[in-house]
Formats: structure tokens, C-alpha cells, sequence
């Protein structure tokens, strides 16, 4: 059972400084999160959305979200 936070990870050992948009349907999760760190895991993007929507979080989304 892997969630998007998860598989984040996975990605950034992989690919270190990989830009990360995660999407969401539980309201509770839409703001910028934060690991036990401190770290802010990236921008959230609430569903449903648009593709419009989505071009524009996706052009939006800040290098300073790199997964570090």
C-alpha cells in the first residue's frame, strides 16, 4: 500500500530534485503539507479539477518544491 507522499520518496531517490504536484479529494489535505521534518512535501492540488486547472498548477508549481 503506497500513497503519493510514498512514492514521492521513491521518486526522489531516483531522481533527486524531481518537481512534485500532488492532487487530492479530501478537502482536509488541501494546503501545503508538511513532513515530521518540517519540510513542505509541495502544492496541492484539490479535486476535481480541470485541465485547465491542472496546466496551470502544473506551470505554477515553483522550483523551491524540489524534493530534496
Amino acid at each position: 500500500n503506497v500513497n503519493g507522499f510514498m512514492l514521492a520518496d521513491m521518486i526522489k531517490l531516483r531522481q533527486p530534485g524531481v518537481r512534485v504536484l500532488y492532487t487530492t479529494g479530501h478537502g482536509r489535505f488541501a494546503v501545503r503539507l508538511k513532513d515530521d521534518a518540517g519540510n513542505i512535501y509541495g502544492p496541492i492540488l484539490q479535486k476535481p479539477y480541470s485541465e485547465k486547472e491542472l496546466c496551470a498548477a502544473i506551470r505554477d508549481t515553483p522550483e523551491d518544491y524540489k524534493l530534496a
